[in-house]
């Protein structure tokens, strides 16, 4: 049976959907959007369980990390044109079992991060716009990562509406899945930050957006950071590191104070860091209980194997920054 709809209306319907439902645009880099542009490798115009099972397969060399990501991110689309609208008949793969990454977040050392700021500090600025825009943009959103813990979905995506210059309050509204929180910058980010502003205003005339805008409109994607990154990063380091391990340094530098606290006092400092950093529960930030030998020491002295029985097998994936 001949489906009612071609693949193109039901991703364009589906599209409609996310956005009067209030969710996040998807690009086009996202992975639902190569899932769909693979439809130009069949000779068909609608949507097939081929295609479905094409690209739920496991390629050679693939992690496991890879292809549960990539298999995600086609879910709710199924979901929604098979269950919902019933406008094809799919078997819809299973959700499946929750891949653990390996990789341990690199430890920054004080020399290795000035040494990255350094290198945002020496970029030759040119006559060209966008490359006197990029290294402001750069050098202020990789030092407010760092100093309040922001994921790199939410410092590209972060609103001018969503920062009060005045009190240092920021907003956190475009973040991972639907965990809005708000954080408060330390003295020295906030004067940098109203420093950014005021320059950034001489480039950018019109009523900007995004705190830091791209200049053809709209915010900066996940590849550019990425890329600029990469380049002040090795300037004048070797260790391998993510940007998204800027957040883990910041976890890491907070979760070390509570060393020195009673227990009520460290539980509070925990629940707030927690609330910070926008994640679901105290469980997520406990993640980080399995890199700080001396707070593992800590916690057990003060409440014995309770904790443990906190601390699940985590996975390791915020250096991958996901739905952007």
């Amino acid at each position: 049976m001949k489906n009612i709809l071609t693949f193109e209306e039901m991703y364009n319907r589906f599209l409609h959907f996310r956005r009067v439902s209030g969710r996040k645009e998807l690009t086009i880099r996202s992975l639902l959007y190569r899932f769909f542009e693979r439809r130009k490798n069949y000779n068909t115009e609608y949507l097939t369980q081929e295609m479905v099972d094409d690209w739920c397969e496991k390629s050679p060399g693939e992690t496991n990390v890879s292809n549960t990501i990539r298999i995600l991110s086609i879910l709710s689309f199924l979901r929604y044109v098979v269950n919902e609208k019933k406008w094809v008949k799919l078997k819809i793969p299973k959700t499946p079992p929750h891949a653990y990454e390996t990789a341990v977040p690199h430890s920054f050392t004080d020399e290795e991060l000035n040494n990255m700021f350094l290198a945002c500090d020496e970029i030759i600025q040119k006559w060209d716009f966008k490359m006197n825009l990029f290294p402001l943009e750069i050098s202020v959103m990789l030092r407010l990562m760092l100093s309040a813990g922001l994921r790199p979905i939410e410092a590209r995506m972060l609103r001018c509406k969503d920062v009060n210059l005045s009190n240092g309050i920021v907003n956190i509204e475009n973040t991972k899945g639907y965990r809005k929180h708000i954080v408060v910058l330390h003295d020295s980010m906030l004067e940098l930050m109203k420093s950014y502003d005021q320059k950034v205003k001489e480039y950018v005339k019109e009523e900007r957006t995004y705190f830091f805008p791209h200049p053809d409109g709209g915010y900066n994607d996940v590849y550019w950071l990425n890329y600029w990154f990469h380049k002040v990063w090795y300037k004048y380091n070797t260790a391998k590191a993510t940007v998204g391990m800027l957040r883990h340094h910041y976890a890491i530098q907070n979760i070390n104070t509570v060393i020195r606290l009673g227990k009520k006092d460290m539980m509070t400092k925990l629940l707030s860091l927690c609330k910070s950093m926008g994640h679901r529960s105290l469980v997520s930030t406990m993640w980080y209980y399995s890199l700080i030998p001396r707070l593992a020491d800590v916690i057990d002295s003060l409440s014995g194997d309770s904790y443990k029985k906190m601390i699940p097998k985590l996975s390791y994936d915020e250096t991958k920054e996901r739905g952007s």
